[in-house]
């Protein structure tokens, strides 16, 4: 976000649960924004995605059901806010980054959903409306990984395993339907 780069660590941090951070794009002025923990969510995964003044990204684990979550800052500020607690139901452990089309996030969980072998959802930052989208039965896949690409309403992932010969499949998902 111009001259200043944001990130996130998996661990480390003051509580080990990884942290927020921002540099300057000529490799100074680093500073430690904000420190995950198991309220917050532990372990963000994925890269964030930037809409308006806001990021927005996933932890893989920690908040209210110790499920992940998904959550903002502002931009220009270390403003934390808890978004989505993930249930386990309604999926669990996320993975990947976030899309965002307009005021829609699109993600993938690793694990929770109707069979427990994850799900692909929205979550609509308008009015913080969270929709599980698809649940992977095995058949058409197993554990989503990585992130989701968007082709006009059509988005594109992968599983891990599940599919016709177990071992993985790339999948597509129409958002109109």
């Amino acid at each position: 976000a111009g001259n200043t780069l944001y990130g996130m660590t998996y661990g480390g941090g003051s509580g080990g649960e990884g942290q927020y951070f921002s540099l300057n794009s000529n490799g100074s002025g680093y500073a430690k924004l904000f420190n995950f923990n198991n309220t917050a969510g532990v372990n963000p995964t994925g890269s964030l995605a930037l809409s308006g003044n806001k990021f927005y990204g996933m932890t893989s684990g920690g908040g209210l059901y110790s499920y992940g979550t998904i959550f903002s800052f502002y931009k220009d500020s270390v403003g934390y806010t808890d978004l989505y607690n993930f249930n386990g139901a309604h999926g669990a452990w996320p993975y990947g980054s976030l899309m965002v089309s307009g005021s829609i996030l699109y993600g993938m969980t690793q694990f929770g959903g109707a069979y427990n072998l994850g799900c692909i959802f929205s979550f609509n930052t308008a009015d913080n409306i969270y929709a599980e989208l698809f649940d992977f039965n095995g058949l058409n896949g197993k554990y989503p990984a990585g992130a989701l690409t968007l082709s006009g309403n059509i988005l594109y992932g992968m599983t891990e395993f599940g599919g016709v010969n177990g071992a993985g499949n790339i999948f597509s998902f129409n958002t109109a339907d």
